[in-house]
């Protein structure tokens, strides 16, 4: 359990760090020896999980689609590679912890499509809207990068401003996430 927070907490680093090197790894390259290992890992335990249930006198039934859930692990795997590139080249230009904050925009993304599909805003509790306010408020708070401004709006439209190519790329990987 303590390797997801380490693995979680430095990857924006590691990703700042190969960019800071010269010369730079390019983001495309690093999403894709990325997910190769990915791939390559998975596919060893999923082989070796089928293999042990065969041994272990576990049988599929007639109904299970071996073929269905392999294109959808494959959908879902290419969102995951292009919200990671997305993600990996909007690093370029966004400093991480900005980069950090827009990535988890999808904690308050996720209410927003529940309620969506639900057709109902009251189908997400109360408190999870409250959360997702403070930390959309957040969101403007770290795009003032410290000026002073008395009047909310000109905030508002401060932060928006502030936003560049690589916090939308970024965003962008948050919506795909």
């Amino acid at each position: 359990l303590l390797t997801v927070p380490l693995s979680w907490g430095t990857y924006v680093p590691v990703v700042r760090y190969l960019y800071a090197i010269q010369p730079p790894v390019p983001g495309f390259v690093f999403s894709a020896c990325y997910y190769a290992l990915a791939a390559i890992t998975t596919s060893a335990l999923a082989l070796w999980q089928s293999r042990k249930n065969k041994s272990d006198g576990v049988i599929a039934t007639k109904n299970s689609k071996p073929m269905l859930s392999l294109f959808g692990g494959l959908e879902l795997g290419g969102y995951l590679f292009i919200a990671n590139c997305l993600q990996v080249i909007g690093l370029r230009t966004v400093e991480s912890d900005r980069a950090g904050f827009l990535v988890q925009l999808t904690t308050v993304m996720v209410p927003f499509v529940e309620a969506l599909f639900a057709g109902n805003l009251a189908a997400v509790p109360i408190r999870t809207w409250l959360a997702c306010c403070f930390a959309f408020v957040g969101l403007f708070v770290m795009g003032l990068d410290g000026r002073v401004i008395s009047d909310p709006i000109s905030a508002f439209v401060a932060a928006l401003s502030s936003f560049s190519r690589g916090d939308f790329l970024i965003i962008g990987a948050a919506i795909l996430y």
